[in-house]
């Protein structure tokens, strides 16, 4: 049976924004429209099953992915790429297994972002706490810009090779784990 209770939530949202001032040469345009990137580490599917021969056993897995810039999900990609700018790069995995995500320039051996999960933890406060509880997983972004604090936005050509690795515990089965790249960049034509 459901209960006749009925629950009552408000949302508060806040919006900064800043007004756009088109380009008056030599001065760029105040803003520039940023293009969402996603791409499976996984390959084909979205949702897959972390294997061990050996359930039970401490184990730690690895899948990687290696592609180009070109082909990493860009939304909107214009024949005459010639750059991208990520601003924001972040991985995407599930809780209890997922360790960490790496995502490398292979061509040269440069670390572009590197994400280990944190878990609640008694380290963070009581386990109790709003998102401190136990198994709650946080997966913080790679953020790039020019503000102090943020690390310094780089570029990458369309050709660019990458490789994206994920880092399980699989020493007990899971099932529907996920391991994807997504993230907004800025381009150039």
């Amino acid at each position: 049976l459901i209960p006749d209770q009925v629950d009552n939530y408000f949302l508060k949202f806040r919006y900064y924004f800043q007004e756009y001032v088109p380009a008056s040469p030599p001065i760029p345009a105040s803003h520039r429209h940023m293009h969402h990137f996603v791409f499976l580490i996984d390959e084909a599917i979205n949702d897959y099953e972390e294997d061990n021969a050996h359930y039970g056993t401490a184990s730690i897995g690895k899948i990687s992915a290696h592609v180009t810039v070109r082909t990493m999900g860009i939304e909107d990609v214009p024949e005459s790429l010639s750059w991208i700018t990520p601003l924001v790069m972040t991985p995407h995995c599930h809780a209890p297994s997922c360790i960490r995500e790496e995502l490398w320039n292979a061509d040269t051996g440069e670390l572009l972002c590197n994400v280990t999960a944190k878990y609640g933890s008694s380290h963070y406060g009581h386990l109790g706490q709003v998102f401190n509880e136990a198994n709650y997983i946080a997966i913080p972004p790679c953020i790039f810009g020019y503000q102090p604090g943020l690390q310094l936005p780089f570029r990458l050509s369309p050709d660019t090779k990458i490789t994206a690795i994920k880092y399980f515990d699989n020493t007990y089965r899971h099932l529907g784990q996920m391991a994807q790249w997504t993230g907004l960049l800025v381009y150039d034509t």
